[in-house]
């Protein structure tokens, strides 16, 4: 526990500077706030961690528009958390659109589109949908190969 604090520490004064620098509606502000929202995930202080999520995702949204990597990212790391919190229907809410994301960007054939299909096939699994499941999974394997 001790060095996710210090990592923390680390962090915060990673998000000051990134706000001298840079402004406070920035994309490094955002990354800086998704990295903390990482320790806290860690800590097992998900409200913290949720808090710091949906920061970043409304500064990558101001910065960039809804359909960037970045978006993408923060609605991933969102549908994680509340995937580990068991609350399965909204991570996959978060997955599936960070996935329609993800396709308007790269299309199809892409690691991170592969990515979320197997994030979306996992809350699939948990929900007891194991026909759902299993066809997203082959579906991200397929981009795999």
């Amino acid at each position: 526990k001790g060095k996710f604090v210090d990592c923390l520490f680390v962090r915060e004064r990673q998000l000051q500077a990134a706000k001298a620098i840079h402004g406070c509606d920035s994309p490094e502000v955002a990354a800086s706030l998704s990295n903390i929202g990482l320790v806290y995930q860690d800590l097992g202080q998900n409200d913290k961690a949720l808090e710091y999520y949906e920061q970043a995702l409304a500064i990558d949204v101001k910065t960039h528009g809804h359909n960037h990597p970045d978006v993408a990212t923060s609605l991933n790391n969102i549908g994680e958390l509340y995937r580990s919190l068991g609350k399965n229907e909204e991570a996959l809410a978060k997955h599936e659109e960070s996935l329609q994301i993800k396709l308007k960007i790269f299309g199809y054939n892409h690691p991170d589109v592969a990515k979320s299909l197997m994030n979306i096939g996992e809350v699939y699994r948990i929900m007891g949908k194991n026909k759902e499941a299993l066809a997203k999974q082959e579906e991200s394997l397929q981009i795999k190969l």
